[in-house]
């Protein structure tokens, strides 16, 4: 089981006033601990709590050192093992941040910034994924959630392919990594924009696209062709990776954005709230999986 520490909480760039409350009163253990049903077995190594007028411990969210907690105002407590956690996609709504395992919606906790918290949890999402992909290395085998077949992938270094031979991926391959959030099914005016936007070869077929321009015409996001992944930001220069180049650089999650850095150069892959860059950065990490293993069953 992955285990969670007070050093990797101590890794999210917040200050000088941070979310999660590391050093809680003996009064918010004891409540929050009841709350939400956590056991004598389980370390809590940080809270949120979102009590509004008196910060008691009565609800919120508890990240212990094997789960993440959550006790809102008259619903019942859950919790998810950080295994399951790193592979859900999280969503902001209006009012909440949640996700959704087996048809069921999870909220957590409002009463605090519902940006704050979103963007919390997204860099924890990514220091869990980190962990499970490095204890998973050492074992030579490759973590894969139990939800929506999310692909964590560990943090690798390069994967050098030295081979000129271009590597394709068809519609089908896209469509079991998207998991609802890869548009492939655009409509014409989109492919038209996307393509003259990204300057994607007319004889190269767009699979499927990611439209983050203002209402939805596919002047700006990002296109996934067989060939290549293309990418067009407002007011940025377009740039692409083939999908054989794409495999050599490490896709990282900033707080702004994911990105690839490649020499001194940042290639920003900008989305928007519609799909969390949790979500699109385990995309980008399914979709580097699925080329290493096309070219290991190529070169066997």
């Amino acid at each position: 089981m992955f285990v969670l520490n007070e050093d990797d909480l101590k890794k999210l760039p917040f200050s000088p006033k941070p979310l999660i409350n590391t050093n809680p009163s003996s009064e918010q253990l004891r409540n929050i601990q009841t709350a939400c049903n956590i056991p004598q077995t389980d370390k809590i190594i940080g809270i949120i709590d979102t009590g509004i007028i008196f910060k008691n411990g009565k609800k919120g969210l508890v990240f212990t050192d094997k789960k993440i907690y959550n006790k809102s105002l008259g619903e019942d407590p859950f919790s998810l093992t950080w295994e399951l956690f790193a592979g859900c996609s999280l969503k902001k709504g209006k009012l909440a941040v949640y996700t959704q395992i087996d048809n069921v919606e999870y909220e957590f906790s409002n009463g605090v910034d519902n940006d704050e918290l979103y963007t919390n949890l997204c860099w924890i999402q990514e220091i869990v994924t980190q962990k499970i992909s490095l204890s998973d290395s050492k074992q030579n085998a490759n973590y894969s959630s139990t939800l929506d077949e999310t692909i964590i992938l560990k943090k690798s270094k390069t994967f050098n392919y030295s081979n000129n031979k271009d590597i394709f991926i068809d519609l089908e391959e896209l469509k079991n990594i998207s998991h609802g959030y890869v548009n492939l099914n655009p409509k014409d005016h989109q492919l038209v924009n996307i393509r003259k936007a990204c300057r994607i070869p007319d004889s190269e077929k767009i699979h499927g696209i990611i439209d983050t321009s203002l209402f939805n015409l596919g002047k700006t996001g990002i296109a996934f062709t067989e060939k290549a992944i293309y990418v067009k930001s407002f007011l940025n220069e377009p740039f692409n990776f083939s999908w054989k180049h794409l495999i050599n650089y490490e896709i990282i999650m900033g707080i702004t954005c994911v990105y690839i850095t490649v020499g001194s150069t940042d290639y920003e892959f900008n989305t928007d709230d519609d799909v969390p860059k949790a979500t699109l950065i385990n995309i980008l990490r399914s979709l580097q999986f699925l080329i290493r293993e096309k070219i290991k069953r190529n070169e066997s």
